[in-house]
């Protein structure tokens, strides 16, 4: 049976190339389209708190539009709790456009929400122009390019992790700082990793690279 899929689209920078045609395919599988907080071609839900509409465009809308005006968690966060909460049939993979590219602060506050995200039991990615988050709890392989550049990020000091796959091995190796695994690079076409507690991998987009696991 075929894994219900969602597709956030945040609003930063544009999908363009493989990212855009990777949103497309996720579409044409049936994926539900929210964009945040602003009006979206194709999107089935309109996502936020609001202050990126014109009235006009909430009347548009209509039942297609949710507002939501707290302000303890940004426009992705909602978009996610309004997938993950409000959908009749729950999305289990949700794959995220758009969070990166334009302020750094938002760039960054949209990356380490994926391990609140993933803790939930939902698997979400993070799709940039560049490349790809995936967030790892326990152990995972991740299908990559063989020579991408790889990044493993840990939010949490003292992360033991363990992988294969890559030209500098991290053996079991305790992660003291966020960017103690980061810059290294795939021997293989999987990289597998095994962390203690979630940590985060960045996988850089080549040629003919592999964007997203099929269920």
């Amino acid at each position: 049976m075929p894994v219900r899929r969602g597709v956030i689209l945040a609003a930063g920078e544009a999908p363009r190339a493989e990212a855009a045609r990777l949103m497309e395919d996720l579409r044409g599988e049936g994926a539900v389209l929210v964009s945040c907080d602003r009006p979206a071609e194709g999107a089935d839900y309109v996502v936020g708190d609001g202050d990126g509409l014109s009235q006009a465009q909430k009347d548009a809308l209509g039942d297609r539009l949710s507002i939501v005006p707290e302000q303890e968690t940004n426009d992705l966060a909602k978009a996610y709790r309004f997938l993950t909460q409000k959908i009749e049939d729950r999305p289990l993979e949700i794959t995220i456009f758009g969070a990166t590219g334009k302020r750094e602060d938002h760039a960054l506050g949209n990356i380490f929400r994926l391990t609140d995200f993933e803790r939930e039991g939902v698997h979400v990615e993070m799709v940039t122009n560049t490349g790809r988050f995936v967030c790892v709890t326990g152990r995972r392989a991740i299908p990559v390019a063989k020579g991408a550049a790889v990044s493993v990020f840990a939010p949490e000091k003292g992360t033991k992790v363990s992988s294969a796959g890559l030209e500098w091995p991290l053996d079991g190796v305790s992660l003291d700082n966020l960017w103690s695994g980061t810059l290294n690079r795939a021997t293989e076409n999987v990289v597998e990793l095994e962390a203690d507690k979630p940590v985060i991998a960045y996988v850089e987009r080549k040629e003919n690279g592999i964007w997203q696991e099929k269920a």
